[in-house]
């Protein structure tokens, strides 16, 4: 588990996203990555509305300190270690499973973060 925080002087909230893949087939199945990043999100706050081809984000004032979990999926650690940001704590558990694309990943992060 690795813990990140960013000391930002202000409230940290997701700006409304939509995120939308096209199925390969009418009966294709939902993506598994966007269901896990909805409950990921929503665990952090976010307001989550989750259908079959899309992803919507909105704006909610998010949780401090909350651990999440990345699925063994480096996108997951990833894309959610963003939220230390916006001023909001956020553990990340699981953090290794980014060494298969980008080692250094949580290193780099810190350095930006400062």
């Amino acid at each position: 588990m690795i813990q990140l925080g960013v000391n930002i002087d202000h409230v940290a909230t997701i700006r409304q996203a939509r995120y939308r893949e096209m199925p390969d087939s009418p009966n294709a199945e939902p993506d598994p990555v966007a269901a896990a990043m909805a409950a990921e999100l929503g665990k952090l706050g976010a307001g989550v509305e989750a259908g079959a081809d899309y992803l919507k984000v909105t704006p909610h004032r998010l949780n401090a300190g909350i651990a999440v979990d990345t699925y063994d999926d480096h996108r997951m650690a990833m894309s959610l270690s963003l939220a230390a940001l916006g001023g909001v704590a956020v553990r990340i558990n699981d953090p290794d499973c980014v060494a298969k694309t980008f080692p250094d990943y949580f290193r780099v992060f810190a350095r930006i973060a400062q």
